[in-house]
């Protein structure tokens, strides 16, 4: 297409608000990373609607603002943060509506990063919930995937915060033998620090092995993800270890564990470096996802497995 002489351009005025007057340009939720700090380029997204949080005040305490949990047919769950107007009057209706699963489909938007890429609403923002046009076959897609559905009925019951719950709904499952080989490694801690007046305090700080079907690989787990695993306090297990056959006592305790299903969620590692140490759970769940989704670049990863003897 294009102008010649005989072009006319007409301007036509549009008072339907239903109608959006702009798409700035239409991004998948895991590609926003994309955009972010880029408040030359709005995006619009498309998504279903999971959580929505109450309302707050900023330090401006004539500012209001309101979280919204997205999730489109990329498997990725990205915050929408609602402001003022949009914060009191759609983000109450999406609260009120929360378990129709709305589509919300939102132009005009700007990416943030803070912790990780999020969305936010701006002047030119416009939020349309429940679409004709701009649906993108999402509300087809979720009642057919029973993944998303898990995961969707999961965010709306959990008890963890807004961005942990984050970083495990987008966390990538993986096989053991798909990460990278961790060595064998020594721990050294400080027993003399010079100090008599200090007050100890047992932790737990413990190197577990976990398998799947392809392998097994080591991992440190420290304090409540620990305690979460073996169901006590780490005194419990000092003060067992301390009769006259502890080291059995403990051995039988702890094999009680090993035949449950963990899904342990660890920092991926990053590209070229070598770390010889186990890498540190983050978040220690006992839900049996069968997800299997290789396509997101993001942070975390999980790993479905059982505990070794």
């Amino acid at each position: 297409m294009c102008f010649t002489d005989d072009t006319r351009v007409e301007h036509v005025y549009i008072t339907c608000d239903r109608t959006p007057l702009h798409w700035a340009y239409n991004v998948r939720l895991q590609d926003i990373h994309h955009f972010a700090k880029n408040y030359v380029q709005l995006i619009d997204v498309v998504g279903l609607v999971v959580t929505v949080t109450e309302h707050r005040s900023t330090r401006n305490e004539y500012s209001m603002m309101r979280d919204v949990v997205l999730l489109d047919k990329s498997m990725t769950f990205v915050r929408l943060t609602l402001r003022n107007e949009f914060a009191m009057r759609d983000g109450m209706h999406l609260l009120e509506t929360l378990h129709q699963n709305n589509i919300l489909f939102a132009t005009g938007l700007k990416v943030d990063d803070f912790h990780g890429p999020y969305l936010s609403t701006c002047k030119k923002s416009k939020l349309y919930v429940n679409h004709s046009i701009r649906t993108y076959g999402i509300p087809e897609w979720f009642a057919k995937d029973e993944n998303a559905q898990k995961l969707v009925t999961w965010n709306r019951t959990h008890g963890f915060s807004l961005p942990q719950a984050l970083i495990i709904s987008n966390a990538r499952r993986i096989r053991i033998n798909q990460f990278a080989f961790w060595t064998n490694y020594d721990w050294f801690m400080c027993k003399h620090c010079g100090r008599e007046d200090v007050q100890t305090v047992t932790r737990y700080n413990a190197k577990m092995v976990v398998k799947d079907f392809t392998g097994s690989m080591k991992l440190l787990v420290k304090d409540t993800k620990a305690e979460f695993i073996l169901q006590c306090v780490p005194s419990y297990l000092k003060k067992l270890m301390l009769k006259d056959n502890g080291a059995q006592m403990l051995k039988n305790y702890i094999s009680q564990f090993n035949e449950y299903p963990y899904v342990f969620i660890i920092p991926a590692p990053k590209f070229g470096c070598v770390d010889h140490c186990a890498p540190v759970v983050t978040f220690v769940l006992k839900v049996d996802w069968k997800i299997e989704n290789w396509q997101r670049d993001i942070g975390f990863i999980v790993i479905r497995a059982f505990l070794r003897h």
